[in-house]
């Protein structure tokens, strides 16, 4: 043919790749349901009637559509629009291993020609290797606003072969070829009369009529209107797709045949993940899962195969080509990115945090935080050990989804965690293991009274709940009355004196009163500031035995011990007094 590939007679712009992306997908998936069901299901008139709807309405706009083929891919404009790997399964290499290089739609083009075109296309891809030749098919259609190039001297050898031994030689005459002339016999002529009196007869006469109807739009009317229309006209072909090949996987009970879409879907989807096509990728992922629910007690079969089929999904899924695209450049919405990532399970855990860790957008670090809080629901252990050598960020983060459980599961998870060797990680998990109700968790506080780090220490006294557990409170109380507690920070001295003091035992009171009556010789400064910290553990408590406490308190001879407890049993009093 004379025409080149490439050579377009309108601009190329971001939005006319759109459209030829979008024109490609409804096509190939065409091909595809055509293989998949017979001729006349509804589904493939469907895919056929768009696909003529959004290319016709191209030609119209544009003048013509062209791409060119290559062994994968096809290419407008010079860029890839789409691209297949599956070898023999894959549209354009079907093409171009039958000598096919560039494929054109003029306008005028027919549902007729076009419809014929798909039809042989499917049938040949259906049929084994070497039986037929689709560009002798083609070629013997004469189809006259399609054309095709074939690669040099294809062509050629193919008609020759083909009249090889034939008795009569066939003769073309170039001239009538694509005369776009059609002639109607009487009949024919009758027919499109009559239609034509009857489309004419459902036209309004009078367009004032539809004017006034648009002028009981208002603005926001008329936006609303224009929204509906714009979001019908951008719903992507493989969302088409998608949701209709699972409305036929829902009906269809014969098993081979569902196990064979299953397949094609399977292979369907890797090509999606290699064009960074989360959002459908997404889609088709949570179309098996809710159909596998839905046949779960009606169909335990199929519900089984795709069953099946989710596992090899996330088993197999290529961590280098998953890796690839899951790159902020890559992909417009994180929260998709994500979504896909916890789709995949654990293996994907190091890119997801990669991403986590890399991104400093705000979008992104929250989408990230949810992706988190999936993994550490569904996935406990494997996201705390791929923590366990991460940037301190995501350990914190991970710490606080893991706090938001408050079950068995996440506090022992937050046990590894307050083992780490980085004191920063352990006064975080000591911190939000303090938060927790559980009961394990407020056992495995009392481990860190003596951590190395003092700020370690401060935040287990502080979540230390000593009036349940009796052994708990005797290991404080061991603490407090032995020779390295004065050598304590005033601040962590007071944290756990306070703790003792909420034990509102007789117990700890006892504890405390010996230490505010307690003399010494040396270290009198660091000892007289225990005094009084202990003299604030008696004023929490709320027991008789504290009252004494406080009343010997004020008998000794250290003025400023004396008038603490002093001040402590006015402030007792008061608060009796506004009880009652």
């Amino acid at each position: 043919m004379e025409h080149k590939p490439g050579s377009f007679p309108f601009p190329v712009d971001g939005e006319t790749i759109r459209q030829v992306k979008d024109i490609i997908g409804r096509f190939v998936h065409t091909i595809a349901a055509m293989r998949l069901y017979p001729f006349g299901h509804i589904n493939v008139t469907k895919f056929r009637d768009n696909l003529y709807h959004r290319l016709t309405s191209f030609l119209e706009e544009k003048g013509e559509f062209e791409i060119e083929i290559k062994e994968n891919v096809f290419i407008f404009a010079g860029g890839i629009v789409f691209q297949e790997d599956s070898g023999i399964k894959s549209l354009p290499f079907l093409y171009f291993n039958e000598g096919m290089r560039a494929l054109t739609f003029i306008p005028g083009l027919t549902r007729e020609e076009l419809y014929d075109f798909l039809e042989i296309t499917a049938n040949f891809a259906e049929r084994p290797t070497g039986e037929s030749d689709l560009i002798e098919e083609l070629w013997e259609r004469d189809f006259e606003f399609i054309r095709y190039d074939a690669a040099e001297g294809f062509l050629e050898a193919k008609v020759a072969a083909g009249l090889e031994g034939r008795p009569l030689e066939l003769q073309v005459d170039r001239n009538q070829l694509f005369s776009g002339r059609i002639r109607l016999d009487t009949e024919d002529q009758a027919a499109a009369n009559a239609r034509s009196q009857e489309v004419s007869r459902t036209l309004s006469k009078d367009a004032a009529g539809l004017a006034n109807f648009f002028e009981t739009f208002d603005r926001t009317d008329q936006s609303s209107l224009e929204s509906m229309v714009t979001a019908e006209h951008d719903v992507s072909s493989d969302k088409e797709f998608i949701e209709t090949v699972f409305e036929v996987l829902y009906l269809e009970d014969r098993q081979d045949k569902f196990v064979e879409i299953l397949g094609y879907l399977e292979s369907y989807l890797q090509q999606l993940f290699k064009r960074a096509d989360l959002g459908n990728a997404v889609l088709l992922l949570n179309s098996m899962s809710d159909l596998q629910k839905a046949l779960r007690s009606s169909s335990p079969v199929r519900s089984e195969a795709l069953l099946k089929t989710i596992r090899e999904i996330t088993l197999e899924a290529d961590i280098g080509v998953i890796r690839e695209i899951a790159r902020p450049e890559r992909v417009d919405d994180p929260r998709t990115l994500y979504e896909f990532l916890a789709w995949l399970g654990p293996r994907m855990l190091p890119i997801g945090t990669d991403v986590f860790e890399s991104s400093s957008e705000s979008s992104w670090h929250e989408a990230g935080v949810e992706y988190l809080r999936i993994m550490i629901r569904d996935h406990p252990a494997e996201t705390v050990a791929m923590a366990q050598s991460r940037k301190p960020d995501l350990t914190k983060t991970l710490i606080a989804l893991l706090g938001e459980q408050d079950d068995k599961k996440a506090v022992l998870q937050l046990a590894n965690f307050a083992k780490s060797e980085h004191s920063e990680i352990r006064l975080e998990a000591v911190r939000t293991l303090g938060t927790l109700s559980h009961d394990i968790a407020r056992k495995l506080i009392l481990e860190y009274l003596n951590d190395p780090d003092e700020r370690v220490r401060i935040e287990a006294g502080r979540a230390a709940r000593l009036d349940t557990d009796e052994r708990a409170l005797a290991q404080v109380l061991q603490i407090i009355q032995g020779k390295a507690f004065l050598a304590r920070s005033s601040i962590e001295r007071g944290t756990l004196l306070l703790a003792v003091g909420r034990s509102n035992t007789a117990e700890a009171a006892e504890a405390l009163k010996n230490l505010v009556r307690k003399r010494r010789l040396f270290g009198r400064e660091r000892l007289q500031e225990t005094r009084l910290l202990a003299v604030a553990g008696l004023a929490a408590m709320k027991i008789p035995a504290a009252r004494e406490a406080l009343q010997a308190g004020s008998q000794v001879g250290n003025q400023a011990v004396a008038t603490a407890c002093a001040q402590a049993l006015r402030k007792r009093a008061d608060r009796r007094r506004e009880d009652a």
